[in-house]
């Protein structure tokens, strides 16, 4: 599997990193850490794991998961839900 490049964001700020599957390289700048939430492809993620790269304060390898959003939606009730009174035919 290939690298390809992403946009990452984290706190309001936009990054260019490289992702491939669910590891990403992006600036040490972005200051990710473990447990931190970010945003990529319109998808958020958990970071899991980082290392430094070569301990040079360049460049995150990052681990990270998915955060799925399994919470139910409320259902809203509609005017025309079928309970009306309906007329008959004679």
């Amino acid at each position: 599997m290939a690298w390809y490049k992403v946009r990452i964001d984290h706190n309001e700020v936009i990054y260019i990193g490289h992702a491939q599957g669910n590891m990403f390289s992006v600036p040490f700048s972005s200051g990710l850490k473990d447990g931190d939430t970010f945003e990529s492809d319109g998808r958020t993620f958990e970071v899991t794991a980082t290392l430094d790269v070569a301990d040079r304060g360049e460049v995150l390898l990052i681990n990270a998961t998915e955060v799925k959003n399994d919470k139910p939606k409320t259902r809203t009730t509609d005017a025309n839900d079928g309970t009306g009174d309906v007329p008959s035919k004679d």
